[in-house]
């Protein structure tokens, strides 16, 4: 998969590329396209992300995975960063793909790829690593320009050669911090989507919910885990518990179109014809602005 995402940016000012260990082709190819340097595997994604980091030396930097493609060009790039002034970090919008299908995306995410070289910027968390300004996780969203700039991003076949990497290292997370909040959520994705396990996910997603009720760290994340609350319950045909968590799900991130959707067919369940009309309207007004992932 590497040489379409390097092709794909090949006309940028530098590429620096970090290998944590290929046993393929990997460095060869790389090679082609820029300076390739090495960081051993530590089971530690914003480790590698650091070290890449500091091997750049242009003002802005765009962070791209091999499973990944960039669709917008070096001028349009130049024009959102005038366009960002002095803020740190652009929004893209990457397209995210099930598969090796880059023209079939199942949904669409707003994610911080661009930033502005600082020492003040660094990566946090060993999955699902996120961006840090000053040791902030959650500053860096406030700070980002909305660039429209687009990616696509796939899901390469490698994966397989260590399935349970995100499981095992989402566990080891939450072993440090039990209250890690994102990683109780992320987990609990991984018992539902890959596990198949419905019960820890819930267990996972009810901790989630009680830490952070009061004051959701991330409005649109607990949007979603609401609304993941919400299809467990339904699939256990728990539909009061069902309906509080999709309506906790709105509340939290009212451009969020799926819970509506599962609001709608509940009140069709009970025999509510007219709430079941109203709430389809609203699911039909709900645009996705901002969510986390489009369910």
């Amino acid at each position: 998969m590497l040489p379409d995402c390097l092709e794909s940016v090949k006309d940028f000012d530098e590429i620096v590329i970090v290998d944590t260990g290929s046993e393929d082709r990997t460095v060869e190819i790389a090679g082609e396209y820029g300076d390739v340097y090495f960081f051993e595997w530590i089971d530690d994604f914003a480790a590698a992300r650091n070290f890449s980091l500091s091997k750049c030396t242009a003002d802005w930097i765009l962070i791209i995975d091999a499973d990944e493609r960039f669709r917008s060009t070096p001028d349009e790039v130049r024009k959102a960063i005038k366009k960002a002034k002095d803020k740190p970090f652009m929004l893209v919008d990457v397209a995210i793909c099930p598969g090796e299908d880059f023209d079939k995306p199942q949904y669409l995410q707003k994610a911080l790829r661009f930033l502005r070289r600082s020492d003040k910027v660094q990566y946090g968390r060993k999955i699902h690593n996120s961006l840090m300004y000053d040791g902030d996780m959650a500053r860096p969203r406030t700070m980002a320009y909305d660039s429209g700039l687009k990616m696509v991003s796939g899901f390469s076949p490698a994966h397989e050669n260590d399935p349970d990497r995100t499981f095992r290292l989402l566990k080891a997370e939450l072993e440090q911090n039990p209250n890690s909040t994102r990683d109780l959520y992320y987990l609990a994705t991984e018992y539902l989507h890959k596990k198949q396990d419905d019960a820890e996910a819930l267990q996972l997603l009810q901790r989630y919910f009680m830490l952070t009720f009061a004051r959701p760290p991330w409005s649109n994340e607990f949007a979603d885990a609401c609304y993941l609350m919400a299809t467990i319950y339904v699939n256990q045909k728990n539909w009061p518990m069902a309906m509080s968590a999709a309506f906790s799900s709105i509340m939290a991130w009212h451009t969020f179109k799926a819970p509506y959707v599962m609001i709608a067919k509940l009140c069709e369940i009970g025999n509510l014809e007219a709430a079941a009309k109203y709430w389809g309207e609203q699911a039909e007004k709900a645009t996705n602005e901002g969510v986390l992932f489009i369910r």
